[in-house]
Formats: C-alpha cells, sequence, structure tokens
C-alpha cells in the first residue's frame, strides 16, 4: 500500500512539473525580446519583396492630431503596407497569432520596410503616448501591445534594430522574427525600455517588416 502511494505522489509531482513547464513558457515577460528563426520561408521572402517593390514611398511619423507626416531627421527608409487579402500575410499572420496567443484581428496591416544604406529610423516608441496624437490613433483597436518584426534578408552589414535602455540590439536574419512589447504591466503607458532605433545598413539594401498587435481587435 505504501509502495503504492508513493508511486501515486511520484507521477503526481511528474504531471505537476509538465504543467509547470507548459504554463511557465506560456507566459511572456515584457522586459524580454523573443526571437524566432526560420519563421519566413525564402520563397514567402521573394514574394513579400515582389509585391512591395513598386510600391514603398517614404516612411512617414505620426504627427500633432494623429495624422502622418514626414520628418526626414527622424525617419528616412521607405515602405508600404500588405492587406491580408494576399495568401502570404494570412500565413505569416497564422504563424505569429499561435505565437503570441492573440487573434489576427488585432493585427495592423503587415507593413513592409525597405532601408538603402545609410537610411534608418532614430530611437522611438511604437506605443502612442504623446497627448494630441493618440486619440483617433487608439479608436483603432486600443494601442499597439506588441510589435513583432520580421527580416527578410541578412546581406548586409549593421542594420541591427537597437534598444538604447537595454543596451540589447536585434541582428537581422533572413526568415527570423523577433517579439517585443510596447506597453507597462497595466497595459496602460509606455514601456520605456522598449524605445528602440532601426539602424542604417551599411553595403546593401535590408528588407523588413513590421506587425504591430493591438490591444483590442481592430475596426473593419
Amino acid at each position: 500500500m505504501y509502495k503504492y502511494l508513493l508511486l501515486i505522489i511520484f507521477f503526481l509531482l511528474i504531471f505537476y512539473f509538465i504543467l509547470d513547464y507548459i504554463y511557465s513558457n506560456d507566459k511572456f515577460n515584457i522586459n524580454k525580446i523573443y526571437e524566432y528563426r526560420n519563421i519566413i520561408t525564402d520563397e514567402q521572402i521573394s514574394e513579400i519583396i515582389k509585391l512591395a517593390e513598386p510600391l514603398v514611398k517614404p516612411s512617414p511619423v505620426i504627427g500633432p492630431g494623429g495624422k502622418n507626416i514626414h520628418m526626414n531627421n527622424v525617419r528616412t527608409s521607405h515602405n508600404t503596407f500588405l492587406p491580408d487579402k494576399y495568401p502570404v500575410v494570412q500565413d505569416i499572420y497564422d504563424k505569429l497569432s499561435n505565437i503570441i496567443g492573440i487573434d489576427k484581428d488585432h493585427f495592423e496591416q503587415l507593413q513592409v520596410v525597405r532601408y538603402h544604406p545609410g537610411q534608418l529610423y532614430k530611437e522611438h516608441w511604437d506605443a502612442c503616448w504623446e497627448e494630441g496624437k493618440c486619440s483617433d490613433f487608439l479608436k483603432k483597436g486600443g494601442n499597439r501591445y506588441a510589435t513583432f518584426l520580421l527580416y527578410l534578408n541578412d546581406d548586409f552589414e549593421e542594420g541591427e534594430t537597437y534598444f538604447p535602455l537595454r543596451n540589447q540590439k536585434i541582428t537581422p536574419e533572413k526568415g527570423k522574427a523577433a517579439l517585443f512589447f510596447n506597453l507597462d504591466e497595466n497595459n496602460i503607458d509606455k514601456l520605456e525600455n522598449s524605445k528602440h532605433a532601426g539602424l542604417p545598413p551599411k553595403n546593401g539594401i535590408k528588407w523588413m517588416c513590421n506587425v504591430w498587435v493591438r490591444l483590442n481587435k481592430i475596426p473593419k
């Protein structure tokens, strides 16, 4: 009897540790950056660049009243957005939704960004936080809870994504996705250490994508 009781306790402990492992790995630490290799295939990368290349225009930033404006002293890249009518975008959304555990109805359109050598995006936060800029922005699904970065190539030098308050860089790697969080633990204020910059590439063109994840579903 005692022997069977010990066996039951033993298996219960194993079950407990398995559950603890599963659930602890499902939780994200908002102060960490998560990287996932081989999220996008070479074929998908080629298709995204083919779709985006004829559409890219000088990249804007959010200005007064939530309007998009161009600030060449802040952001010098070119970008465009691809809607989810494209199967390649749907497939990427499905993968990212599985990673973060949030429905893709919270995802903004896939942004595709091109950086020529020397082009950059200076330090900024993805969450909208400046009074006078966010009223209309927040009506479209609330604030940006998280950001996925997708690296489409790595045949250039430098061009990392830099987090100055963490003293950390994400090194571009073809097919890799990176996830970081933009809001504090209460999902109210911007997370200070999410400030980041797109550093300029050297000796080549950098292609990447962003998917911003809103707190709420984005109205259609």
